[in-house]
């Protein structure tokens, strides 16, 4: 993401399949005769097929562009499809996928295509598949939304047994409201208590940040990176991005910290009171009013 910029994969591909899979644990509760299934974690699979028509037009590129050296990289991938019919007052849907990996692109052919009453030459196909981590979904009529990705966002939590999505976060580069995925699975892990003066972030039942009008307050910081190896720890991710890293112990990890006012960023998490009041942001750095690293 963000290195070799925008791609633009074709207009109206052949085919499109899309599906998702959500990763399962099971949990005991006391007073609960039988385990419970939760999902902790989700998967994506896409495949994209575009004709490569050689039999009428043999210097057609494919409608499909190629994404270069897949090898290693990450996209976020925005699909949008509309319905022509005009009794569907022009409905649309948009995916935006995160955490994208794609595998080498696959060419396949048929011997011979009849094509406007005629019997043609050979037909290639070209086929992209591709992973993704997160996917967000929004859907309308009217006009067609851009191909912009939809701002979103998620808190994972992680220990020694692996890691677990506890909140998602949804909004605009101005706004965004963090919801827990699943309240029961907050209990003993990791909680985000939004209050009138402020947030607290608490892991493991210790306090590891809280956050008021007058800054952000913690035990240590990590400057030049978002992952700390401690656990267990939240990571925040935003567009398939993780921004930071908060261990139990008050270490928050960051690209850098700034006191300025926080610029609109599309790519950070915004942290608000219950009175709309901005905290601080995590992005491409962490903004806030001020920093201390002293606990109560």
């Amino acid at each position: 993401t963000g290195a070799i910029g925008k791609v633009f994969l074709g207009g109206s591909p052949d085919r499109i399949s899309l599906e998702g899979s959500y990763g399962e644990s099971l949990f005991q509760y006391q007073g609960s005769s039988q385990e419970e299934v939760r999902h902790i974690s989700e998967r994506h699979a896409i495949e994209i097929v575009n004709p490569i028509a050689v039999q009428l037009r043999p210097a057609m590129v494919p409608r499909l562009g190629s994404i270069g050296d897949s090898f290693n990289r990450r996209y976020i991938l925005v699909i949008v499809w509309r319905s022509r019919n005009p009794g569907d007052r022009n409905a649309w849907f948009k995916r935006s996928y995160y955490g994208v990996t794609a595998q080498p692109v696959k060419l396949d052919g048929t011997a011979a295509q009849q094509s406007h009453g005629q019997k043609g030459g050979p037909v290639m196909h070209q086929v992209l598949h591709l992973s993704a981590q997160h996917v967000t979904e929004i859907s309308g009529s009217g006009t067609i939304p851009s191909l912009e990705p939809v701002h979103s966002g998620e808190v994972r939590y992680v220990d020694a047994d692996g890691t677990m999505k506890l909140y998602d976060y949804a909004g605009d580069e101005a706004d965004g409201e963090f919801t827990a995925v699943d309240p029961v699975l907050l209990d003993g892990r990791a909680t985000l208590d939004f209050g009138e003066d402020g947030v607290d972030v608490t892991i493991g039942g210790t306090l590891a940040l809280r956050a008021t009008g007058d800054g952000v307050l913690v035990n240590d910081a990590l400057d030049g990176q978002t992952f700390a190896d401690a656990v267990p720890r939240l990571e925040f991710w935003c567009n398939g991005v993780r921004r930071g890293s908060l261990t139990q112990a008050g270490l928050i990890a960051a690209l850098g910290f700034s006191d300025a006012d926080a610029p609109a960023d599309s790519t950070a998490l915004r942290f608000k009171d219950n009175e709309g009041r901005l905290l601080f942001t995590l992005g491409a750095q962490m903004f806030a009013p001020a920093f201390s690293d002293a606990l109560p």
